[in-house]
């Protein structure tokens, strides 16, 4: 398979990992982002974290929400100050758009608040 750079030598491409929610952690990576290539063009974002599956009962919904509904936020919020100009892509997860997954209310409800929030950048 060709690498994007094979096929688009004009490409620069950079893959940076930060926890997601920790604002701490996101804001210096797009500022060493900046430093190093410019203008952000793109940013293709994808993160996510699957709870374990149970009733509403027994779980907890800060792991998946600090993650996916909190992360989100975070990496929303340091585009729009950081790389205004970027066009981004959120990679979610078809359970945002089903009827009813048993067992999976935490999961999918920060999904689908995930991409409600993309749909207001």
């Amino acid at each position: 398979m060709n690498s994007i750079e094979t096929i688009y030598p004009k490409t620069i491409m950079s893959v940076v990992k930060a926890d997601v929610s920790n604002e701490a952690s996101v804001t210096p990576a797009f500022q060493n982002i900046k430093l190093t290539l410019g203008l952000v063009d793109f940013l293709i974002f994808n993160a996510g974290y699957l709870p374990d599956i149970q009733s509403v009962a027994d779980i907890s919904v800060d792991n998946g929400h600090e993650i996916n509904v909190k992360g989100t936020f975070i990496v929303a919020k340091t585009v729009a100050i950081l790389a205004e100009d970027a066009r981004v892509i959120n990679f979610t997860s078809v359970i945002a758009t089903l009827l009813y997954v048993p067992g999976n209310s935490s999961y999918a409800t920060s999904k689908i608040a995930s991409t409600k929030l993309f749909e207001y950048l």
